[in-house]
């Protein structure tokens, strides 16, 4: 595992990141981005077809070696969709679902700002109220604090709801539900396995003797550098050595 966790190729020295490999020594990729088009003359390095997320690694990041926009892209239709109950939140690629679980937590760190300013403005108004001394102001006050801590309550739980569902492998669509699995899972010994398209799971793999062994993803077909033949992967859990280990 090399730059940003991929795989590398011990005999080239490329990071391998599913679309194309990376040179780390170059600081670019070997080959163009399949799906990034220049869309600005007065901006250089969107012509750059060979960089590494506009070279700001800082604030960018690409997983999968393919247009960097569909972070951004995902993190907005997150935001906007959370803001108004999940209506709207769209499907995408690896790189668009990243940007949307991005976009899920900006959403339930300004619901919590939303609640506490809320709160704080309903607390205060309903005091004026009480005490007599201003409740011409007080009662609006204590109104729309009271609103503004609801919608902070409610877009919280719909942005908590799609992070978790994106998360445990579904891409989240209007109101936090969907269906779909990872483009990859990590096993126990910390290596990354790719899942076909399409699968469905994870299901526990159990053995004759009843004993659950593993997880499995059933019913996809190829696709994350997978032979289109390929229609599941089982990830079993790790056993203990049996017996004395071999002398060296």
């Amino acid at each position: 595992m090399q730059f940003t966790g991929k795989e590398r190729d011990a005999e080239t020295g490329l990071d391998y990141f599913g679309a194309r490999y990376m040179s780390s020594a170059q600081g670019r990729f070997t080959s163009p981005d399949p799906k990034m088009f220049p869309d600005a003359v007065y901006d250089p390095q969107s012509w750059n077809k060979y960089g590494y997320v506009r070279n700001n690694p800082i604030r960018l990041v690409d997983p999968n070696g393919e247009d960097w926009k569909d972070i951004v892209f995902g993190a907005s239709n997150a935001a906007k969709s959370n803001a108004v109950g999940g209506i709207g939140r769209l499907g995408g690629n690896s790189d668009f679902r990243l940007g949307q679980r991005i976009g899920d937590v900006i959403s339930m760190a300004g619901s919590l700002v939303e609640m506490a300013a809320g709160g704080g403005a309903a607390t205060g108004g309903g005091a004026l109220c009480l005490s007599g001394v201003g409740c011409l102001g007080g009662a609006p006050a204590m109104v729309s604090g009271t609103a503004l801590a609801t919608h902070g309550a409610t877009q919280f739980g719909t942005a908590a709801a799609n992070f978790m569902a994106s998360v445990n492998g579904d891409g989240g669509t209007e109101n936090g539900s969907g269906s779909g699995s990872p483009d990859f899972v990590v096993t126990p010994g910390g290596d990354a396995v790719p899942i076909p398209k399409g699968s469905s799971g994870p299901t526990p793999v159990v053995n004759p003797q009843g004993k659950t062994t593993g997880s499995a993803y059933t019913g996809g077909s190829g696709g994350n550098g997978l032979d289109p033949k390929v229609s599941g992967v089982r990830i079993m859990d790790p056993t203990p050595p049996r017996g004395n280990s071999p002398e060296q």
